[in-house]
């Protein structure tokens, strides 16, 4: 329980450290605004987008793991775990276009209980596994644009992201309390079976 205890902390210590950054970064665009050009974003092929955000899951889902300091032959274990989780949430968006809850609701089952795995495997807590795998699901983009919506005074905007941002931590939550409880049903059922 102490690591549990700990693992969350640094995860609230996470959430309060990307808040700050969001608003940093908000007011810096706004007091920069207008001294550079607008630069329009380029455009990707749908293909080109999954690629591109697997990848960024992959590499996202790795730097956190190394700021929880989790040892280096854990890391290929951990960045499957993000790319996989990346791709349920991807699949479900693609089949249920702007479902966010249900998004991150599948894609935190599938995390959680691949944690749990990964956990017996390999002999270490859960939130070794479960804090860098829920990273490409993490609301930073909507977060972000909450903040900066809010500090422009764009009400509706800000209200639309904040609605996002919190389906995707009810989508999270959610996921994890089923997925816990599927755990436990699973556990129980091995211990009964390996019993006899």
């Amino acid at each position: 329980t102490g690591d549990t205890l700990a693992g969350i902390l640094r995860a609230v210590q996470s959430c309060i450290i990307a808040v700050i950054i969001a608003i940093g970064y908000s007011i810096t665009i706004i007091m920069l605004e207008g001294y550079f050009p607008t630069i329009e974003p380029p455009v990707f092929e749908q293909w080109q987008r999954w690629l591109f955000e697997g990848l960024s899951s992959i590499i996202g889902t790795i730097g956190f793991a190394l700021i929880f300091k989790i040892s280096l032959k854990k890391l290929p274990i951990v960045a499957i775990g993000g790319l996989i989780t990346y791709i349920f949430y991807a699949c479900v968006i693609y089949l249920a276009p702007g479902n966010e809850l249900l998004a991150t609701f599948a894609a935190s089952i599938f995390m959680a209980l691949y944690s749990e795995i990964c956990a017996r495997v390999f002999r270490a807590p859960t939130v070794v596994f479960l804090f860098p795998c829920a990273i490409p699901i993490v609301p930073g983009g909507a977060l972000y644009r909450s903040m900066y919506n809010l500090l422009q005074g764009n009400t509706p905007e800000f209200l639309r992201n904040i609605s996002i941002t919190g389906q995707v931590i009810l989508g999270i939550a959610l996921g994890l309390s089923v997925a816990t409880v599927l755990w436990g049903i699973i556990s129980f059922i091995i211990h009964k079976i390996t019993e006899k």
